[in-house]
Formats: C-alpha cells, structure tokens, sequence
C-alpha cells in the first residue's frame, strides 16, 4: 500500500492546518477561511492529538517494508533476531495505535457533551463506537502473529528453528566437525524465509485492515470533530483517499 496516499484523517489534519496558519496559503485560498472566533489552543490540541494518531498509523504501514528490508549488515545481529525485534515493534505500534485512537474519541465524547443539545444520544453513540473499534483492534491482533505458544514470551516457530540451526553453525560449537554445515545452512534459510514472508503477507493484510478503520473512524466522526473546533471542512483540501478494506463499526 502507498504511504503517499491520502486518508480521511489526512483530510480532517488538512483542515485543522490551515485554520490554525492560514497565512500560509495564497490569497486565492486564504479568503475562503474565517477563523474568527475559533479557540485556537483546542485546534492546536487536537492539531497535535490527530498528528500522532496518523504518525502511528503510518508506522504501522512501513512494517511491510522493515519485514521486506530492513536487517543489519553487521555479523554481531542475526536476521532471526532482527526479524523477532520487527515482530516485537509491529506488535507495540498496534498497540499504541489502538490507544490513541480510543483516548482521542474519549476525548471528543466529552467535548460533544459540552456543546451538543442531543449530548445523550451522541455520548451513547459515541461509546459504542468506541467498543466497536477496540473489538476491530482485537479480531486484528488475533491474527497478527500466525505462530505462538502460551506463556510470557511470544515465540515464532520459525524464528527458533533458524536460531537453533544459527547456533549449531558457530565456529565455537564443540560439536561444529561433525554437523552437516550444508544443510544446516539450508535448514536456517528456509525457516527464515517462511517467517519472513508469513510476516511480508500478515502486514499487507492488517494494512489494508487499519487503513479501512482509519477512514471509517474519521468518516463517521469528521462534523463531530468540526463541531467541536467550530470549523467546517474546506473543498479545497480534498486529497484522493485511499481507501482500504472499509471496516463495519457503525
């Protein structure tokens, strides 16, 4: 999937941006903003909030490419470990995504019942909503790791094949004159290879998965979010979005 390629929360940023600096744009644009009266230091807040989330977003989107690229040269890290510390990452920045996103929506609930006249019906929508995209995170992190075992560490099968065979090829193993170095070699490509493409396809999946809620959660909450900020969206900063594989979480 494209990073370049612009979302719904692109769309509500691009908002914000310019409201916040219209003096930025050309003269053309920039009579086609009023920001009287906007609280400049709640747009700078969620300016920042909406920032993070798609910063996380977007880190998420390059684990395709650290799974594709991303390994030391130096003979000091083997690639299964550097493939386990990508596993790790990946599994944080979900995460940490999950969290701002559910933090953030909390936060509009709150600011909506300060100014909605229908702040029952928009509070009950709104936490339900916010199930709904916590119960999505959940059924994405069921799948994210294809091979693990119960306890406290998470273990890919494939990864302790390849480190098992990349010990036995130490130079300091006792045992090295008598192992069949060939197909050890070959063993250890090979279960780093699986591990790698099974993690090259679950990131292609889950991009599609996250970028599909992404748009969603702003779709459905983009006039609450100008509600709030007293602003109203700009025609003139309408991207190409991309759209995903759309999640249900109305």
């Amino acid at each position: 999937m494209e990073n370049n390629v612009q979302t719904k929360l692109d769309k509500v940023l691009n908002d914000i941006l310019v409201y916040l600096n219209p003096e930025l744009l050309l003269p053309s644009y920039k009579d086609q903003v009023d920001n009287t009266g906007v609280d400049k230091k709640k747009l700078e807040k969620y300016f920042h909030l909406l920032t993070n989330i798609n910063y996380f977003y977007k880190k998420v989107l390059r684990y395709e490419t650290y799974f594709t690229y991303f390994y030391p040269e130096s003979d000091e890290i083997e690639k299964a470990e550097a493939l386990e510390y990508h596993i790790y990452s990946y599994m944080e920045s979900f995460d940490i995504l999950r969290n701002k996103i559910v933090a953030f929506l909390g936060l509009l609930k709150n600011d909506l019942k300060e100014i909605a006249l229908n702040k029952q019906e928009i509070v009950q929508a709104l936490k339900q909503f916010i199930d709904k995209v916590e119960n999505t995170f959940n059924g994405v992190k069921e799948h994210r790791h294809p091979h693990h075992h119960t306890g406290c560490r998470f273990v890919n099968g494939d990864i302790v094949d390849a480190t098992a065979y990349s010990m036995m090829l130490k130079v300091d193993l006792p045992l090295r004159d008598m192992v069949n170095i060939p197909e050890l070699e070959k063993r250890k490509e090979k279960s780093l290879e699986k591990a790698q493409q099974d993690y090259i396809n679950l990131s292609i999946k889950n991009n599609e998965q996250i970028t599909g809620l992404i748009n969603t959660v702003f779709e459905k909450n983009a006039e609450f979010i100008y509600m709030v900020l007293n602003i109203k969206h700009l025609a003139f900063n309408d991207p190409k979005i991309e759209k995903g594989n759309q999640v249900d979480v109305s």
